[in-house]
């Protein structure tokens, strides 16, 4: 299947996703209310960020060393097996000393320990094997079952706590639980599309110089990952700290519906990265990620606008009335959110020409900026300041990264800003000539 072409169904995918997402985000918040939903994503942002702090970046590992040739599909499928387990009790390891040092209640407050963060402990090796079944998929360019699987599994947990929420019996444990059970009706899914899953188990372990050569291709990744993750969500921490989980479900949901934006973005630049990468050169495709930059920025400040002037009236028709609060660190959000299409596409560039620490240390400065601006601003202004913090990150993010795009592609920085030309506009009525093809088949 053509590049293009997996990239118009992983975008369509994700629309499709989106619309399943924000049915259950109504469900849940307006059985569970501002604290409810604060609480529920806390919980669920704990097992994100011991994911994330335990992974090793071996997600990105599974999906190159397959797609490269350089791992069977089989031997790669066993051993992200086992690590799953492994890293899945190496991170409940890792919050209990969390919270037997004091830091998890400094998160968290008093809801370190609540049932719904045990219930996401205990479902961290299957939040592992979903990660990494699926991205081996990818690797293995299996384009359509990577995106149905995900649909399926939102799909199924969304039935069921429309159920659970016209009974009148959705809580936060339930809605967790639930959420959870999407990793498993996931991993299910994916078994029956690969029927040769205990013969998989029969493969070699890796050995110590082939973990060696995996660790060297996916810690320094992991690095830049973790300081992004930590940039995009240690607000909500900050947030619960100094105001409460129900400032913290105010937050999120604003927060959920700036990042929105970023689905026209970042499809783009997973074209890219693959494309800069095989050229060899840091400039022979500079011109068109700049114009890629620029075509993404344009799209992006369109939804942008049409985004900001909805949701003043959406939010609280659709959410409640206790969600009135989202919107203005929404409208806080949407410049910077806009403004970080930039880095979400020349990112990709800069890791396809060989320079991920570039993203590194742009992700440090940003987060040092996003922190500092946390603990100034939120005590003051509240949720509307952890929006300003990050719209400030996201600026600074995006101009630090054009500015070394543009140093080593040797395309000038206006070039980011220049309207979209007839290509582009071409490319994207290639996009939805090719979506109409799929659906009258």
């Amino acid at each position: 299947m053509r590049l293009f072409q997996s990239t118009v169904i992983t975008f369509v995918s994700n629309v499709v996703r989106l619309f399943i997402g924000m049915a259950a985000g109504v469900f849940i918040a307006r059985a569970l209310g501002p604290v409810g939903r604060g609480e529920y994503n806390l919980a669920l942002l704990v097992g994100t960020f011991l994911v994330f702090m335990m992974d090793l970046g071996f997600s990105s590992a599974v999906s190159y060393f397959v797609s490269s040739g350089k791992f069977s599909s089989d031997q790669m499928l066993k051993n992200s097996f086992w690590a799953s387990w492994i890293l899945g009790v190496a991170g409940l390891l890792l919050f209990l000393l969390m919270e037997h040092v004091g830091m998890a209640e400094v998160l968290l407050g008093k809801f370190a320990m609540t049932p719904s963060v045990m219930t996401v402990l205990i479902f961290l090796p299957a939040a592992f094997f979903q990660l990494y079944f699926n991205v081996l998929l990818l690797g293995e360019g299996r384009m359509l079952v990577y995106n149905l699987v995900p649909i399926v599994a939102q799909f199924a947990v969304v039935t069921t706590i429309g159920i659970q929420y016209f009974r009148s019996s959705l809580t936060v444990n339930w809605v967790v639980f639930l959420y959870l059970m999407g990793n498993v009706v996931s991993i299910f899914v994916m078994l029956l599309f690969r029927r040769n899953f205990f013969s998989a188990l029969m493969t070699p372990f890796f050995t110590w110089k082939e973990i060696k050569t995996i660790l060297k291709f996916s810690v320094p990744a992991h690095l830049g990952a973790v300081i992004q993750f930590l940039n995009f969500r240690l607000d909500s921490f900050i947030v619960n700290f100094y105001l409460g989980v129900g400032a913290v479900g105010i937050y999120t949901l604003s927060g959920s519906f700036a990042e929105l934006l970023w689905m026209i973005s970042r499809p783009i630049g997973t074209i890219l990265m693959p494309k800069v990468a095989a050229s060899g050169s840091a400039t022979t495709l500079g011109d068109v990620v700049f114009r890629s930059s620029s075509l993404a920025f344009f799209a992006t400040l369109v939804v942008s606008i049409a985004l900001a002037v909805v949701a003043p009236w959406a939010i609280p028709l659709v959410y409640g009335a206790k969600f009135q609060g989202s919107v203005t660190p929404l409208l806080l959000l949407l410049p910077g959110a806009t403004i970080f299409c930039y880095t979400n596409v020349q990112a990709c560039y800069l890791t396809g020409i060989g320079k991920p620490q570039i993203n590194t240390a742009v992700s440090g400065i940003s987060l040092i900026a996003t922190v500092g601006l946390d603990l100034w601003l939120i005590p003051r202004i509240g949720v509307n300041g952890a929006a300003i913090a990050s719209t400030v990150s996201y600026t600074l993010s995006s101009v630090l990264t054009v500015y070394q795009a543009s140093k080593l592609s040797k395309v000038p920085l206006y070039a980011a800003f220049r309207l979209p030309r007839k290509e582009e506009f071409r490319l994207v009525l290639d996009g939805l000539s090719f979506l109409t093809g799929l659906v009258r088949r």
